[in-house]
């Protein structure tokens, strides 16, 4: 009987822990909603602030109708380089003050998903979380 309720016990824990899990991705995912990162910046401008290298390369991708002023509530690189990537730069994540600017941003965005700015490819996606990204993969290898 104690070993019975032991298996009851960790199989409710196991549930638990899935639930756990579950809610925690969503809470990262949301937390990443207003995020959009920029990517290949390969030595461009060392010495300039991001914010104002976002404002110019922003300014390049959205025409004028894209309601001023863009408000970005954090500007960071992204994660530290790996071993064997000291060639790339890291990406830069913008934290956007208004959700609506992120949406539209991210319609302009798909009509040239990658772009030139002064002569670099520069990327622009959404920020997703390591298990949203890898579902995603998942769903489109269907």
């Amino acid at each position: 009987m104690a070993i019975e309720n032991r298996i009851t016990t960790i199989s409710d824990k196991d549930q638990e822990m899935l639930y756990l899990r579950n809610k925690l991705t969503d809470l990262e995912d949301r937390s990443h909603r207003d995020n959009v990162t920029f990517s290949d910046f390969r030595n461009m401008r060392k010495a300039q602030k991001i914010r104002a290298l976002l404002n110019d390369l922003l300014s390049t991708l959205i025409d004028h109708t894209f309601p001023p002023p863009l408000e970005f509530l954090r500007v960071h690189r992204g994660s530290a380089l790996r071993k064997g990537l000291s060639g790339r730069t890291r990406p830069i994540i913008a934290c956007f003050h208004r959700h609506k600017q992120v949406g539209q941003l991210q319609i302009a965005a798909r009509t040239h998903v990658v772009f030139d700015f002064e002569r670099h490819e520069i990327c622009v996606v959404a920020d997703l979380s390591h298990d949203t990204s890898d579902k995603r993969k998942a769903f489109l290898a269907l």
